[in-house]
């Protein structure tokens, strides 16, 4: 999740045993322009990250192997 989240710019990450770095990362995806950019990356990324293009890959997959 970090690596599509880092890759897509669709938010703050932190360190989930620190409370701080929590609230930090909680108000930095607060921050109005921070929010919008990541609102719209987030749409950006369903056009790749959902399941009809998962699908395809692995029905891909699925025909390499059963090919070999």
């Amino acid at each position: 999740v970090g690596r599509l989240a880092r890759q897509y710019d669709l938010g703050a990450s932190c360190d989930p045993t620190d409370p701080r770095s929590i609230a930090d990362a909680i108000m930095k995806v607060l921050e109005p322009e921070a929010n919008a950019r990541y609102r719209e990356n987030a749409l950006k990324a369903r056009e790749v990250l959902n399941w009809e293009t998962e699908e395809q890959k692995l029905i891909a997959l699925y025909r390499r192997i059963l090919e070999d």
